[in-house]
């Protein structure tokens, strides 16, 4: 390069020093341009008077001293590269696809089909190995807002799909997937996506700092979790808490006056961030609920008890009746179960009845709060709540138990058959239920299992109790997405724990039905403690076989013989024989129990099946 083509680059001082007036020289020694800083080489850019470093006038590039530059490592650059050429692809496959249907087509039909602004088009979309059109994503939506949006309305039905993708990946796919659980026009949908979302969903966990809309996109995946078979692959529990965490990262507990935002916070998004945050506790406080462990919601901070925080964002209803019963959730938790005295959280004796009295007249109160003309979904949410409530019955002192098992019979019974009234009413209202709803459905049932078959039996009607429990194994089938899933697993399981009492296993054991040995599950006690008796059960009874197949034949059972058979059970459908010989069968029931870390103790012969 000539000298007087390194003086033309030298007079170009105001565009490429773009950070006004002159400073000294030893602080313009100390800068380099910015092609230089990105290489991590040595620079010898004059600042003042301007003058372009030796290797930028070599290299013929633009030589700039920018302050506000940042290095692009390798690795950002390159996976930058690769989903511009991932996304140029799927563009390219797309065009090419329209394109080929397009030239059979007559040129005025093909126009007919035409959209008519570009921009109204929603985008096709790619996860994975599966292709979404445009129009398949705008009908999962429609699925989504239709079905599934009632039960959590703190989305915005209005807002386009590439609205939801642009906010956030893992939100758009969230409700892709969820639709997809029971949509009509892809029975393989769920299948095909599982994996991926997956994927996805932990890699975007992963990633520092995320947006507050990933914690919308946890609401949803913990409200309709992805089916699952056993306990240590069943993430909600592990989602809601990392939900919570995400959300206090994003400050979404603090007012808007205090939040530590460098841009302005509009209306719109400050009713976002409030929403957002709302359901985010309704739907933490749910999921601990269901599974009896320790809630993550903080109600007190910012939504307080009377929503005064709340009340200018104009948030739906449904969302402030949802609260005000998470609320009563979280009182169940820490006023029954909460006692850092007792290692399993439960008060003194003596001081049972008066909080479980105490709580009873809370309920009462939000009954008469909310009124009597309430929606379908809050109202099955309010009487889930009664149903744990009433479960605290198990431990109160058997002197003043029966009036609170006779509480817990009328609970359970009016949850089931108001879920099958709005069933009958509705017709989708099993297949699109939350998780919450599945769970006291399960509380629901093995109340009913343990009432019925103990002594206090002739303080109920037994045949209400038989219908309303045959009602509810018929719910569990409709709930079920899978053939292994929880809810498939459960209609057989508990007919087969009916079959044990009947049997006369727990009585040979000397336990009464209403004695719970596991007691550190908060307000799902009982359910554990009925399937750690099914547990039990089968391997007493494959135990048996064993012995009984090595003195007839002199060699352990195999794999090829029959089936257990099951006797007939008064006023209950029959339902498939179990083998208890199937390991799968054994493990698949670690859904409920796991490691057994909160089963009974002195059981270690158990663990070994496992």
């Amino acid at each position: 390069m000539t000298s007087s083509e390194d003086d033309t680059m030298d007079t170009s001082t105001s565009t490429n020093f773009v950070h006004g007036p002159a400073r000294d020289a030893a602080k313009n020694a100390k800068r380099s341009c910015n092609n230089c800083r990105q290489q991590k080489l040595k620079c010898d850019v004059v600042e003042s008077p301007f003058k372009a470093c030796s290797r930028c006038r070599r290299l013929q590039k633009d030589c700039r001293v920018e302050r506000e530059f940042k290095r692009v490592g390798k690795r950002d650059k390159y996976a930058a590269m690769q989903r511009e050429i991932d996304d140029l692809r799927r563009q390219l496959k797309v065009a090419t696809q329209a394109s080929a249907s397009n030239a059979d087509q007559a040129l005025p039909e093909a126009a007919l089909h035409e959209a008519p602004h570009p921009g109204t088009t929603t985008k096709s979309r790619q996860l994975g190995d599966t292709d979404l059109s445009g129009e398949t994503v705008d009908r999962l939506f429609k699925e989504y807002f239709t079905q599934y949006h009632p039960y959590l309305p703190f989305l915005n039905p209005e807002a386009t799909p590439d609205h939801y993708f642009n906010l956030s990946p893992l939100l758009g796919w969230s409700i892709i997937i969820i639709a997809g659980r029971r949509f009509r026009h892809g029975h393989s949908m769920l299948d095909a996506l599982t994996a991926d979302y997956n994927k996805l969903l932990w890699s975007t966990i992963s990633e520092t700092p995320q947006p507050f809309h990933v914690v919308k996109a946890l609401c949803l995946i913990c409200t309709w979790p992805l089916p699952s078979t056993t306990n240590p692959s069943d993430a909600t529990y592990s989602l809601s808490s990392m939900m919570i965490s995400i959300a206090l990262q994003n400050v979404l507990d603090f007012p808007i006056q205090m939040q530590f935002s460098r841009k302005t916070i509009n209306e719109d998004e400050q009713r976002d961030r409030r929403l957002t945050w709302a359901a985010c506790n309704i739907v933490a406080q749910c999921t601990s609920t269901a599974y009896g462990f320790p809630s993550q919601a903080n109600f007190d901070r910012l939504l307080g008890s009377d929503f005064i925080f709340l009340s200018p964002y104009n948030l739906p209803q449904d969302i402030l009746d949802y609260l005000r019963i998470s609320q009563l959730y979280a009182t169940i938790g820490t006023a029954l179960y909460g006692k850092a005295s007792d290692p399993n959280g439960l008060p003194p004796e003596d001081e049972r009845a008066p909080a479980y009295n105490h709580v009873r007249s809370l309920y009462g109160e939000l009954v008469s709060t909310l009124g009597p003309a309430i929606p379908m979904t809050t109202e099955i949410f309010l009487l889930a709540a009664n149903v744990h409530l009433n479960s605290f019955t198990f431990f109160l002192p058997v002197s003043v138990r029966e009036a609170g098992l006779l509480n817990l019979f009328n609970a359970a019974c009016t949850f089931i058959q108001k879920v099958m009234d709005f069933e009958t009413s509705i017709g989708t209202l099993l297949e699109h239920c939350t998780n919450i709803m599945m769970q006291s459905m399960f509380s629901s049932i093995f109340a009913l299992l343990k009432l019925i078959h103990s002594s206090f039996s002739a303080n109920i009607n037994v045949e209400h109790g038989r219908a309303s429990f045959n009602a509810a194994i018929i719910a569990l089938r409709s709930m079920s997405i899978r053939s292994d899933d929880v809810c498939s697993r459960m209609a057989v399981r508990v007919p087969q724990t009916i079959k044990d009492l009947v049997s006369g296993y727990w009585s040979n054991t000397n336990l009464d039905p209403l004695e719970l040995k596991i007691r550190t599950r908060m307000s799902v006690n009982h359910n554990y403690d009925s399937m750690w008796h099914w547990l039990a059960a089968r391997r007493q009874e494959s135990q048996s076989r064993d012995i009984s197949s090595a003195n007839v034949q002199g060699k352990r059972p195999t794999m090829s013989e029959p089936h257990l058979t099951q006797p007939e059970i008064p006023g209950l459908a029959p339902v498939t024989p179990l083998n208890p010989n199937d390991f799968e069968l054994f493990n698949s029931m670690d859904w409920i129990l796991g490691d057994f870390s909160c089963g009974p103790y002195d059981l270690e012969v158990q663990v070994p099946l496992i």
